[in-house]
């Protein structure tokens, strides 16, 4: 019996998830640095390459181009450099709170997805139990994992939280992408014509 095209399909949106998550954490990390009152002692330390100042001098912001030197996938290393922000601002122990009675936290969520990513680029490995349905909590708790952090960094900072996303409602039957697949198909489908 074959492998499921599904599971390869599932197994190709890993470096996506990860990707996702590091632009995300590297935006926060960008805006924070931005109005950080410890800037100056994070830039000390720092070394810019060559192509990094040419896209400084063609209006990028020395704050984003810093972040390009750092790592953003490892949940550990995101964790550090935001503590050498602000050191009380503990990004790991809000993703390290029990979530949903499960033993695994959504921080060693994180780092099981960084890894399972890092085995299909690098050593192409597939995770066979990457079902829709696995995908679709994956998805899900991602962005609970997300919201969490925002929430966080928001409460932390007396800052108003303001949720502009919205995934939509799960439904226990069907995933949400298996849904998405189910509409892009059924919008694919040639109309009927009326009579």
């Amino acid at each position: 019996m074959g492998m499921s095209p599904k599971v390869l399909s599932n197994n190709m949106l890993l470096p996506f998830l990860v990707a996702t998550l590091e632009d995300y954490f590297k935006s926060t990390f960008v805006a924070l640095l931005r109005y950080s009152a410890r800037k100056q002692a994070f830039f000390k330390g720092l070394r810019l390459q060559g192509d990094h100042l040419v896209a400084i001098s063609d209006g990028e912001s020395v704050e984003s181009q810093v972040a390009e030197t750092l790592p953003f996938q490892r949940i550990s290393s995101i964790a550090r450099h935001f503590e050498a922000l602000d050191p009380k601002l503990d990004l790991a122990g809000f993703l390290k709170k029990p979530y949903r009675r499960r033993k695994q936290s959504l921080h060693d969520l994180i780092e099981t997805l960084v890894i399972a990513r890092h085995s299909f680029i690098h050593r192409a490995q597939l995770d066979l139990s990457l079902t829709d349905k696995k995908m679709d909590d994956l998805v899900y708790d991602l962005d609970e994992a997300i919201t969490r952090v925002y929430k966080g960094i928001t409460s932390y900072y007396s800052w108003h939280f303001d949720r502009g996303w919205y995934l939509g409602n799960r439904r226990a039957a069907k995933g949400f992408l298996a849904q998405k697949a189910q509409q892009g198909a059924a919008g694919d489908a040639p109309k009927a014509a009326r009579p």
